[in-house]
């Protein structure tokens, strides 16, 4: 299913966005997804190329840079793994909570 957002509708977008961020996160956390999957969801680089097309919050562009850079710190750092998907997730849901409710 494709949802098409008018154009002005910016912020239905960048909540949609935070929406998939979110359930992709907790997946990770829940450990139903691996980081691959995660990628081919979101975090990969023409999502970051795509959302900065769309001019969406630098906030946003940020967790997902963030998100590509999890297959690094897997196998750099597999320890801080958990710690890191929390830190996004978090940083996710604050973004929800104070712009787009």
């Amino acid at each position: 299913m494709i949802y098409r957002f008018r154009e002005d509708d910016h912020k239905s977008f960048e909540k949609y966005v935070l929406v998939i961020m979110k359930s992709v996160l907790q997946s990770l956390i829940d450990k139903q997804i691996d980081i691959e999957d995660a990628e081919h969801i979101i975090f990969s680089p023409r999502v970051v190329n795509e959302l900065y097309e769309y001019n969406v919050n630098k906030e946003i562009i940020n967790i997902v840079e963030l998100g590509n850079e999890l297959q690094d710190v897997k196998v750099l750092h597999p320890d801080m793994l958990e710690q890191e998907i929390e830190k996004l997730y978090t940083k996710t849901i604050y973004l929800l909570n104070n712009n787009y409710n």
